[in-house]
């Protein structure tokens, strides 16, 4: 099976994430599977969600919490990190019609984060029974990803282009 990889991007705060998880969550997709990690803003706080399960972890470290990932203003758990690196990795083994990263950021470009199983995933893409990859990535660092990947062709879609893929 051809893998199509398509990076789903905008601006920071712009909702690509809750649009994303409301996209599979209440459309219609059939008998789509779809597996990965989401990671949407919901009551104010920002949460992985297993889009297979829809386990939903914290996202940002506990105040108490001693194993952390800090860049910019942001504080996260190291736990959640590896949970949520976890899951891509047991997930992508697994056949499925959409398999979501989100986020690929800054953390990710510094080796961080969800690295390195972005980079393992997308190193056998060809191997694994995917129909399509969605890399949420935030406006300003599309080429940066590609070129970080070393993504041949990805498609470009927007929030509001969800149901075209």
């Amino acid at each position: 099976m051809k893998t199509e990889i398509v990076i789903l991007t905008g601006p920071v705060h712009s909702g690509k994430s809750t649009t994303l998880y409301e996209w599979f969550v209440f459309q219609k997709l059939g008998n789509k599977v779809i597996r990965g990690i989401v990671n949407p803003e919901l009551n104010g706080r920002k949460r992985f969600i297993n889009a297979f399960t829809k386990e939903q972890f914290e996202m940002l470290a506990d105040e108490n919490e001693a194993d952390v990932i800090e860049i910019g203003k942001f504080t996260f758990s190291a736990k959640s990190f590896e949970k949520a690196r976890e899951t891509l990795f047991q997930q992508s083994a697994l056949a499925s019609d959409y398999f979501i990263v989100d986020e690929i950021g800054k953390l990710e470009l510094l080796g961080g984060g969800l690295e390195p199983e972005v980079s393992r995933l997308l190193s056998r893409i060809d191997d694994l029974n995917i129909g399509t990859v969605i890399l949420v990535v935030r406006d300003f660092l599309v080429d940066e990803v590609i070129a970080y990947f070393n993504l041949r062709s990805p498609k470009i879609v927007t929030q509001f282009q969800l149901n075209e893929i």
